[in-house]
C-alpha cells in the first residue's frame, strides 16, 4: 500500500466534512447573491497566451502545465485570470458595471504545507467597472455580512500599493530596490523583525533600515497614521499622497457603517501580489491571530485590459474556503451543528418486506426526512451501531410483528425512547416535531 499514496497538498474529503463545505460554500454563495453579484463558471484549463497578456512577471511554478505536444496550456492557479479572459471573449453580452462572483477549484505549484494546498476552492467576487469609484466599502460590506453568518470575528487588512512607493521615495532608496523591499517587509508577520532586517541589510544601508523600523513603530489609529504619513510624504512628487488620499476616505467612510464582525486595520507592511494589484491591498485573517495564514485577499487591478478600447477598473476579493473551514473547526464548529433535516434509518429483518419498507421510505423522502434503508440482513445489534456511528436521529422497525399488527414502531437514538404509530401521517408529525 505504500506506493498508494495521496498527492501531498491535496485532500480526501468524506461525508461529515463534505456537508460542513458545502454549508459554508452555500453561506458565502447566498451572500455573493445578496450584493448583485451574477455567477459565472469558466474551464479549469486556460491557454498560456493570457498569462503573458495580464501577468508579464508571473512565477512561473507557480501553475501546473498540461502536458501536450505544444505544452501551451495549464490548470488555472486562480480566477481572475480566466474572469479577464472571459471578459474580452464575451464583451457584448456584459454589461458595466459587471459584478461576477465564482467559486470553483484552482490549482498551485507550490510547497504543500500545513492549511496550505495545491488543490483548492477558491470563492471570488469582482467588480469590473469603467470608473473608479469606492467599490472597496462593498467588499468590506459583504465580507462583514458572511462572516457575521458564520460568527468569526476577522481583520481586515487594509494598504495600498502607492503609499509603499510613497515610503520608498520618502527613505531616499533607489528605485531599482524598491520592489525587494517592499516584498521582504511584507514578512514582517511571518518571519519576524530581526529575520527581516537580516534580510534587507544584505542589500540596503542600516540606516535606511532604522527609519523603516522607527515608521513601523508608530502608535497611531488608522486615521491619525494616515494623517502622520501624509506629513511625512508632503514633499514627494509622485507617490504616497494619492494612496493615503483613497484611504482616508475608505476609513472615513467605514466609521459610519456599523461593522458586525471586520475590524479593518491600515497595514503599512502588507504588500501582496505587486506585479498583480495596482493600488489598494487587502488581506483577511482571524482578529488577533497575527502569524495565522490569511483567509482571503484581494485589491484593484486597474488598467490590465483595455475593452471597447477603455481601460478597464478592476477590484476583487478571493475566499479561500478549506482555510475558512478549517479555521471554524478549531473556533466555532457549531455552524455546522445545526441541521433540520432528521436522518431516519429503516431495520432490515427480511429481504422479503422490501416493497413495503420502500414504500414508507419514499413518503418519508418526499416529506424532506433524510431515509436509508439497511440493504442486507444483519443482526440487529450491527445495524443499530451503523446506525448510531452514522449520526442517525430514529431507527424504525417494520418486522413481522409489526406488519401483522399493522403498526410502525420508531426508535429516538438520542433519548432511546420508542413510539408506536398506526400511520404513516402521525409518524411524520412525529419526525418533523
Amino acid at each position: 500500500m505504500n506506493n498508494i499514496k495521496k498527492i501531498k497538498g491535496t485532500l480526501d474529503l468524506f461525508n461529515n466534512d463534505i456537508d460542513n463545505i458545502n454549508k459554508l460554500k452555500n453561506i458565502i454563495k447566498n451572500n455573493f447573491i445578496l450584493y448583485g453579484f451574477k455567477n459565472i463558471e469558466t474551464p479549469s484549463i486556460e491557454n498560456k497566451n493570457i498569462i503573458k497578456l495580464i501577468k508579464k512577471n508571473l512565477n512561473i511554478p507557480l501553475y501546473y502545465s498540461i502536458l501536450e505536444k505544444k505544452n501551451n496550456k495549464f490548470l488555472i492557479f486562480d480566477l481572475t485570470i480566466s474572469l479577464i479572459r472571459f471578459l474580452l471573449t464575451n464583451t457584448n453580452n456584459i454589461n458595466f458595471p459587471f459584478k461576477r462572483y465564482q467559486i470553483q477549484k484552482v490549482w498551485r505549484g507550490e510547497k504543500p504545507q500545513n492549511n496550505r494546498y495545491r488543490e483548492f476552492y477558491q470563492c471570488d467576487v469582482d467588480i469590473i467597472s469603467y470608473k473608479y469609484n469606492l467599490e472597496e466599502i462593498e467588499i468590506i460590506s459583504l465580507c462583514d455580512k458572511i462572516f457575521n453568518d458564520i460568527k468569526l470575528n476577522i481583520d481586515f487588512l487594509i494598504n495600498h500599493k502607492d503609499i509603499l512607493y510613497g515610503l520608498c521615495e520618502y527613505l531616499l532608496i533607489h528605485k531599482n530596490k524598491w520592489e525587494f523591499i517592499i516584498k521582504t517587509i511584507d514578512k514582517l508577520n511571518k518571519i519576524g523583525k530581526e529575520n527581516v532586517k537580516n534580510i534587507l541589510i544584505k542589500k540596503i544601508d542600516k540606516k535606511y533600515i532604522k527609519k523603516i523600523f522607527k515608521i513601523f513603530e508608530i502608535k497611531k489609529n488608522n486615521i491619525n497614521y494616515l494623517l502622520y504619513l501624509k506629513k511625512k510624504f508632503n514633499k514627494n512628487k509622485l507617490y504616497g499622497k494619492y494612496g493615503i488620499k483613497k484611504l482616508l476616505n475608505i476609513f472615513k467612510i467605514i466609521k459610519k457603517i456599523k461593522l458586525k464582525r471586520i475590524k479593518v486595520k491600515f497595514n503599512l507592511s502588507l504588500s501582496r501580489g505587486l506585479n498583480y494589484y495596482s493600488k489598494t491591498i487587502f488581506e483577511i485573517k482571524l482578529m488577533n491571530k497575527k502569524n495565522d495564514l490569511s483567509l482571503g485577499g484581494g485589491g484593484r487591478y486597474d488598467n490590465i485590459i483595455k475593452i471597447n478600447n477603455k481601460k478597464i477598473h478592476g477590484i476583487g476579493i478571493s475566499l479561500g474556503l478549506y482555510r475558512i473551514y478549517n479555521t471554524l473547526k478549531l473556533y466555532n464548529n457549531n455552524v455546522f451543528t445545526k441541521n433540520k433535516n432528521k436522518k431516519v434509518i429503516i431495520l432490515n429483518f427480511d429481504i422479503k418486506n422490501y416493497v413495503l419498507i420502500n414504500k414508507y421510505a419514499n413518503i418519508l423522502r418526499n416529506n424532506n426526512i433524510i431515509t436509508e434503508i439497511f440493504l442486507y440482513k444483519e443482526k440487529i445489534k450491527k445495524q443499530i451501531k451503523y446506525a448510531i456511528r452514522n449520526k442517525f436521529n430514529y431507527l424504525i422497525i417494520i418486522g413481522e410483528k409489526e406488519i401483522n399488527k399493522n403498526i410502525i414502531k420508531i426508535k429516538n437514538l438520542k433519548n432511546k425512547k420508542e413510539n408506536i404509530f398506526y400511520n404513516i401521517k402521525d409518524l411524520i408529525k412525529y419526525i418533523n416535531y
